[in-house]
């Protein structure tokens, strides 16, 4: 074997401490964070209401985690909040016209930094790129499964 568990592990730390900076590029080149940006853009293509219940469970966050990043949308303009007709103790977020016009910018800029990193790859690679990462990302995905599924036995 070519590399050892050692360079496997640097190689996965270097991976997640870009994926960071990548992160806080995108936070300061757009003045939200990742998390306000997807909640955005799942609040724009759901196009109606949709509960804090249904945001945390799309997001796969905490429900304090949804209500912190709602407030930090609607203060600045870029969701609301409405009770429900049939609950009052119910509230729905929805996407502002400005919320949806930069849920847009997100998506773009986001294409635009991958597609950077995609034509920066040589093309006769691309391929096998895309293969080993795809087995490094199911292989954790099937990790990760697993020790949630041990949790709860």
């Amino acid at each position: 074997m070519k590399y050892s568990i050692e360079d496997f592990l640097t190689l996965t730390n270097r991976m997640q401490k870009i994926l960071y900076e990548r992160d806080n590029l995108h936070k300061s080149t757009m003045n939200i964070g990742k998390m306000e940006c997807n909640m955005l853009k799942h609040l724009f293509t759901q196009g109606k209401p949709v509960s804090m219940n249904q945001l945390a469970a799309a997001l796969n966050v905490s429900h304090s985690r949804v209500t912190r990043i709602m407030d930090n949308l609607v203060l600045k303009g870029y969701a609301l909040r409405k009770h429900s007709e049939e609950d009052r103790r119910r509230w729905y977020a929805l996407v502002t016209d400005d919320g949806k016009s930069l849920a847009t910018e997100c998506s773009k800029k986001i294409f635009a930094q991958q597609r950077k990193v995609f034509d920066d790859i040589k093309e006769d690679e691309r391929d096998d790129m895309y293969e080993c990462l795809d087995a490094f990302v199911k292989t954790y995905e099937r990790m990760v499964a697993k020790t949630k599924s041990d949790r709860k036995k």
